[in-house]
């Protein structure tokens, strides 16, 4: 619970500039890279689940072990970068296969 509160004050003081850095150059990362394993790969139905799973699994760890507040916070900008959008990929691959290219700009929009 503690974390979790410390992760409500850090948001709210507005996050140190570097913290907002590394959430982003995670968040490329796990996009270019589950993007090429989509590609090589194809069970975009598989992947989505997977990645929503580890990424609760991990938030529910993050948040009830408790931590320093410099250990948090930087478990908290790797798991939220590798896992916040990442899901990117996989949901527009279903959305052109379940609906086709012409309306998935309608679609993903509305989906994302």
């Amino acid at each position: 619970m503690a974390a979790f509160l410390f992760l409500i004050k850090a948001f709210r003081r507005k996050l140190p500039w570097r913290v907002c850095l590394w959430i982003g150059l995670f968040n490329i990362s796990a996009v270019f890279s589950v993007g090429s394993c989509l590609g090589k790969y194809s069970k975009k139905k598989l992947c989505l689940p997977i990645i929503v799973c580890i990424r609760s699994v991990c938030l529910c760890c993050i948040l009830c072990i408790p931590h320093d507040q410099l250990i948090l916070c930087t478990r908290f900008q790797f798991v939220t970068g590798l896992l916040w959008l990442a899901t990117a990929a996989p949901t527009s691959g279903i959305v052109a296969a379940n609906v086709g290219l012409r309306y998935m700009g309608l679609l993903y929009g509305i989906v994302v």
